[in-house]
């Protein structure tokens, strides 16, 4: 059966069955593919690396007469591997630029019975739709407020209530502080973060809000697209408030699966930042498991820093909510905040 070739818009949305391979390197692979796709690699990559290097010094008629040398004896493992990841025999695959890759593995499982999508332009197209999504204007409206404010469950409950929500923390895996990494996954890469990014924004409606948190560029080793981070700078935020002690409760019950040594490790990361006394006092009271203490420290630091960020917001685009409220109450008050925002 002849392949069809797909723009990435349209292939992203009427996948066939839903089973999407990438046939690139497993190197390639790990450094950012589309969400969900299996990695489906024609070549190792140290056969990649070869016919590179072929291509390089001889040309392209030597590398294809190597590439297919080193595929012909798997050709029988492609078949068999295509049937177990998609049993109905419907497959769409991608390469780096929808080429050669594509195509050979196309020719042959169309020739076994497969109905076979390729994407258009390959992954290199794929990543230009990511980025060109991010472009399109959107109405966010962010959730501010100090460390231990409860934004991220308040994010959550607004999710629940149906409203279109991106919790970038939860797909950067770190919780945006120098504590943040604690407790998380490891991170995964730039490109994959933008891809998980771009699965999720290109679901949403732009004419309805869409629920952020006010975050720095920077959450841990991944930034937020420029695109998007342009548009967080414009949006009007809604500030969440609560008493001290609230937030410092609520800071160690966040961290209270870390250990002692993690926390001790960070303290001593941000020693410059919070002063040298105040890092020691804090480490003495984690080594007295007075985490109340420790907590209160790291909150000195953390309000002056988010203090000086909203004197530079506009103070007409900014509303402020009590969050020490019953969750329900909570989400009806934000939302209410929403819909003045618009008068």
């Amino acid at each position: 059966m002849e392949p069809i070739r797909i723009d990435p818009e349209n292939f992203l949305r009427i996948t066939n069955g839903g089973t999407i391979a990438d046939v690139r390197t497993p190197l390639e692979y790990s450094k950012g593919h589309i969400p969900g796709a299996y990695l489906f690699p024609i070549f190792t990559n140290e056969e990649r690396a070869e016919l590179g290097k072929l291509y390089a010094l001889y040309g392209g008629e030597k590398a294809v007469e190597k590439g297919y040398q080193i595929a012909r004896p798997k050709l029988n493992n492609y078949v068999k591997e295509a049937n177990r990841i998609s049993p109905s025999r419907c497959l769409s695959i991608y390469c780096w630029r929808g080429g050669m890759r594509s195509a050979s593995l196309a020719w042959l499982l169309g020739f076994s019975g497969f109905n076979i999508e390729i994407l258009e332009g390959g992954y290199k197209a794929y990543r230009r739709f990511c980025h060109n999504s991010f472009e399109k204007p959107s109405r966010i409206v962010l959730l501010g407020g100090y460390t231990g404010t409860g934004k991220t469950e308040l994010l959550s409950n607004l999710e629940k209530n149906g409203e279109q929500v991106i919790n970038l923390e939860a797909l950067s895996n770190h919780k945006g502080s120098a504590f943040g990494w604690i407790g998380e996954n490891q991170q995964t890469s730039q490109e994959q973060f933008e891809n998980n990014l771009a699965e999720k924004w290109k679901k949403l409606d732009p004419g309805r809000t869409i629920w952020m948190e006010d975050e720095s560029i920077n959450i841990g080793k991944i930034q937020i697209p420029r695109p998007i981070f342009t548009q967080m700078e414009e949006a009007p935020i809604i500030v969440m408030e609560t008493d001290r002690n609230t937030r410092i409760d609520r800071l160690v019950r966040d961290y209270q699966s870390a250990t002692k040594e993690e926390l001790i490790t960070v303290f001593n990361r941000i020693r410059k930042r919070i002063g040298m006394r105040n890092s020691q006092l804090a480490i003495d009271a984690l080594e007295r498991n007075e985490l109340q203490i420790a907590a209160a420290i790291a909150l000195e630091y953390y309000d002056k820093v988010y203090a000086e960020k909203l004197k530079m917001r506009n103070n007409g685009n900014l509303q402020r909510v009590t969050s020490d409220e019953n969750p329900e109450i909570l989400v009806s008050r934000i939302l209410e905040c929403c819909a003045k925002i618009d008068e």
